[in-house]
């Protein structure tokens, strides 16, 4: 399924996407997944360039294996383990001294009742379980996210049974110490999303939030413990319980769920983030990227791995034994900037109609509202001057989106 791409831009913007003529950001590929045991909302850490996959569930039931995936001979294996593993899903993970550490979650329906607040410790090079005896506060929640910087594990939001939470508390491993610090900014209430981290600041994209699917990034810097709310160009589609990743200096998005209700609406919606420019695009790519929600993602060696999910079959959901990789090295960039800044859409504001004026040929135009909705589409353009007919549209802002193969061209229009 494809989704409706929100802008979020407040001001005049216009941003290209880094493919044109048939160039591409990089090259999907369906791993192997013989041995892995299907499963969606689980958890997955890399440790010695191989990922373990760990809880979830895989459709009738809570899976308590632990499946290692090695990257360099493509192959799974279901590990026999020693220790106990409390049985939970919608649970996060991070990597410490070789070790994984798997915490939060929910043991039973997304109750209070059933809400874990466990901390339990993986360690590969023995293949055993421990649960360490902590000290401080961990609120109990599943659907929460984590990240590590400077050797602590930030754990934020999800949902404790009755709401989302704005909650932030850090796990300090090496003392196996939770506390809860004092933060400026605010943090908008949210479960189901991921955290990523770059330069030792963690950003917080999508989820859902009361009913809602936020499209607004958020930061989190930890050296100073304060929020902030990215300004950024181009669009999002809002989703949860999705699949990210940075490689470079960009984050990569994909899957998730949309829609009312959200699951097990899925979707495929890949969208890469800028880090240095603060730019969605939607690029295109070599291979496909499978529907699906509740979805573990890692980057090893540089590649991007999706594993797992829920997608939809005879409209019921079906849960997956699925690992695709992306790997961003295979990209290509020929994008022509003279034809994004030759473009103009005038009279701006307007009464009436609008007069794009040096519009590539190839030119697809979609004209949205801000709540991203379509309410035009032109497809078949006169010369590289067209008219789009907004005079029967309600007043406010409106933005046209251009989409050519040398990139996305976006104006904000203002309708009197």
């Amino acid at each position: 399924m494809k989704t409706t791409l929100l802008f979020i831009s407040s001001s005049f913007f216009l941003f290209c996407a880094t493919v044109a003529n048939g160039q591409t950001a990089g090259t999907w590929s369906t791993l192997s997944s013989s041995g892995l045991n299907p499963r969606y909302w689980c958890t997955s850490g890399v440790v010695n360039g191989k990922i373990y996959l760990i809880g979830g569930n895989n459709g009738t039931g809570f899976d308590t294996t632990v499946d290692v995936y090695d990257p360099a001979t493509d192959t799974w294996q279901t590990l026999a383990t020693t220790g106990h593993f409390t049985a939970r899903m919608a649970l996060t993970s991070c990597v410490y001294n070789g070790k994984i550490y798997v915490m939060g979650g929910c043991t039973g329906p997304e109750t209070p009742a059933y809400m874990s607040n466990l901390v339990e410790v993986f360690d590969p090079s023995t293949n055993a379980w421990s649960t360490p005896q902590t000290t401080g506060t961990f609120t109990p929640r599943c659907v929460l996210a984590s990240a590590a910087v400077n050797n602590k594990f930030y754990v934020i939001g999800g949902f404790n049974g009755s709401n989302d939470l704005t909650t932030m508390e850090v796990f300090d491993p090496a003392t196996n110490t939770w506390s809860s610090p004092t933060t400026s900014g605010s943090f908008l209430a949210r479960g189901a999303f991921p955290a990523v981290v770059y330069n030792n600041k963690i950003y917080v994209i999508g989820g859902a939030s009361n009913g809602t699917l936020p499209t607004r990034i958020q930061v989190f810097d930890p050296s100073i413990n304060e929020w902030s709310t990215l300004s950024t160009h181009g669009s999002f589609a809002g989703r949860c319980d999705h699949a990210v990743g940075v490689i470079g200096e960009k984050v990569y998005v994909m899957g998730g769920l949309y829609g009312g209700g959200f699951s097990p609406i899925t979707t495929d919606a890949f969208q890469v983030f800028d880090l240095q420019t603060n730019t969605w695009s939607t690029p295109t790519y070599n291979g496909s990227f499978m529907s699906r929600g509740y979805v573990t993602s890692v980057v090893a060696d540089n590649q991007l791995y999706v594993i797992g999910g829920v997608d939809t079959i005879g409209g019921q959901p079906y849960c997956l034994g699925v690992i695709q990789s992306f790997d961003p090295s295979t990209a290509s960039v020929d994008v022509n900037h003279s034809n994004i800044k030759a473009c103009t859409a005038l009279p701006n504001p307007t009464s009436g109609n609008v007069t794009l004026t040096n519009v590539p040929t190839d030119a697809r135009i979609t004209v949205e509202n801000l709540l991203g909705q379509p309410v035009l589409q032109i497809n078949n353009l006169n010369g590289s001057s067209t008219e789009v007919e907004l005079a029967t549209l309600p007043t406010g802002t409106y933005y046209i989106r251009i989409l050519t193969q040398s990139g996305i061209i976006v104006r904000k229009i203002i309708k009197e």
